[in-house]
């Protein structure tokens, strides 16, 4: 086994949020007319990613891989839910497509509902804060990346990602529409989340959506596009208002401990 690979790091990388800051030129960008797009929207929570390389299984968030006992979220409660689920796509995609690293990304989200009709859920405490969910700790995946022996790391398209997610049981970001580039370019951000509804609850009022992503639906023809255009937009109220930043660090453990404290303390008295 070749412990200096299992040590290496290939994060999800920065999305631009504008045509212009994609960087391409008018022939590639005609070239865009040609595809057909995907809009899904773009879950606020906190980036979080499956990585599968020489029969071993890690985890990790935007910038670095976790251990067990790291504090992020509650991941450990994610991961014991789909860690078969997550295996049996690695060892899967390992015999259908070439590759030394298979890396599933995806968002951790939920943890909180203020809906008086849905309990909260004990021992956790809100990912993120303006955008509710679930009371649950949830994973959605996004994109699959297979890394090849030089380095070079490629994105299946939606369409195909999207396959394999539903084969495997994995929750993953539904469309949100499919279509021509213009008018992905155009959705309207200022949309309610979708994603309480697939998850059977109540809804909530005013709850906007953080924004949006818009990436190729099924990009098959290498010579079409080299490179897998990907965008974000944002929903413009997301960086004006306080109510979508108001989430704090919290600890899976130290709630537990704490709990685990008060507890023997009145068996004390």
């Amino acid at each position: 086994m070749n412990d200096t690979a299992l040590t290496e790091f290939s994060g999800y990388e920065k999305m631009p949020d504008s045509l212009k800051k994609l960087g391409l030129n008018e022939g590639e960008l005609s070239k865009m007319d040609k595809l057909k797009w995907v809009v899904t929207e773009k879950i606020h929570g906190a980036n979080f990613s499956f990585a599968y390389e020489n029969d071993t299984l890690r985890y990790a968030k935007r910038r670095e891989y976790l251990d067990w006992k790291d504090d992020f979220f509650g991941f450990q409660l994610v991961v014991s839910e789909l860690e078969d689920r997550m295996l049996s796509l690695f060892e899967h995609l390992r015999t259908a497509v070439s590759g030394v690293r298979y890396i599933v990304y995806g968002e951790l989200f939920g943890g909180h509902y203020p809906h008086p009709e849905v309990s909260a859920v004990e021992n956790v405490q809100a990912v993120q804060t303006g955008v509710y969910y679930t009371p649950d700790i949830l994973f959605y995946a996004f994109d699959i990346a297979i890394v090849d022996e030089s380095g070079l790391k490629n994105y299946m398209d939606y369409e195909t990602a999207a396959s394999y997610f539903e084969q495997f049981g994995i929750s993953y970001v539904k469309p949100l529409f499919i279509g021509k580039f213009n008018e992905a370019l155009n959705f309207n951000t200022r949309i309610d989340s979708p994603v309480p509804k697939e998850l059977g609850l109540p809804d909530l009022e005013h709850n906007l959506i953080e924004g949006v992503v818009i990436k190729p639906y099924n990009l098959k023809d290498k010579e079409l596009l080299s490179n897998r255009p990907v965008i974000k937009l944002k929903n413009p109220e997301f960086d004006e208002e306080e109510k979508f930043h108001k989430a704090e660090k919290w600890s899976l453990f130290r709630i537990s401990l704490q709990k685990r404290k008060v507890f023997l303390l009145l068996q004390k008295n």
